[in-house]
């Protein structure tokens, strides 16, 4: 694997700069995938199948599951970065902006 400088370089060469409009969207969807990524998996199935068999109601259900599922995951994340959730128990394995540190280090056992 790469030792832990070549990681830093490739960081830091990185056209996505901390603060910007697409490193901001880039965080929120990877944040989505993280915390809803499943549940977004089987609605966009839903979506597919119901196209398939032209049945309203199943594509209906899909998109009620995907937006159901980015609104929990929007929500738990507004929650912690207020204090306001268990960090533990909403979207866990999502680092909460300026939480200090590299996202690496959140993991135990690294380091």
């Amino acid at each position: 694997m790469f030792a832990e400088e070549d990681m830093m370089s490739i960081r830091s060469s990185s056209p996505l700069r901390q603060g910007s409009p697409l490193a901001a969207a880039v965080d929120g969807a990877l944040m989505l995938l993280r915390c809803a990524g499943p549940l977004i998996a089987a609605g966009a199935g839903l979506i597919v199948v119901g196209g398939v068999l032209r049945h309203a109601w199943l594509v209906t259900m899909g998109a009620m599951l995907v937006l159901m599922a980015t609104v929990h995951a929007m929500r738990c994340h507004v929650m912690r970065g207020r204090g306001a959730a268990d960090p533990d128990g909403c979207c866990s394995n999502v680092p909460l902006p300026g939480a200090g540190g590299d996202r690496d280090e959140d993991s135990p056992g690294t380091g």
